[in-house]
């Protein structure tokens, strides 16, 4: 498990890398490696490997206020690699588990395993903005510091 998520990090971690090349560097090569990158993620982890860079890009393109970011964001050429690396693995299993792999994979894998807690005897009141920005901060505590002090 740990090690499909460090994948999963590197895979967004070069989206955005490349991401940003593609639309802030305008280097349109770079989008269709920052969309391969995503297709291993989504190979990887499922849908939210693409969601959340997607997500976070967006964000990114509507806070410069620009539309040749957001076009970028949208190449079609992107699109299509992405397609080509993570279609057949879908459509094959699909065609081998039906509406089964939609329900299971999809549905209870991807969707629940983003809005519920994978260890539900240990949230704390169910609040898990206030537990994820302890372990945030807590995390970034040492990187605040030397901030801090420069």
């Amino acid at each position: 498990m740990a090690l499909l998520r460090t994948w999963l990090l590197y895979t967004t971690i070069m989206v955005m890398i490349y991401s940003y090349k593609g639309m802030v560097e305008q280097k349109p090569y770079a989008m269709i490696v920052a969309y391969v990158f995503a297709g291993l993620g989504v190979l990887t982890k499922g849908p939210v490997a693409i969601v959340l860079p997607g997500m976070i890009l967006l964000v990114f393109a509507g806070i410069n206020r620009s539309w040749s970011m957001v076009k970028a964001i949208f190449d079609w050429r992107g699109i299509l690699a992405f397609c080509v690396v993570c279609l057949p693995w879908y459509v094959y299993m699909y065609s081998v588990h039906g509406q089964d792999f939609i329900n299971g994979f999809l549905g209870l894998h991807n969707v629940n395993g983003a809005t519920q807690s994978e260890h539900p005897e240990d949230n704390v009141g169910g609040i898990i903005w206030l537990s994820s920005s302890a372990l945030l901060c807590r995390g970034r505590g040492p990187l605040f510091t030397v901030l801090s002090m420069v």
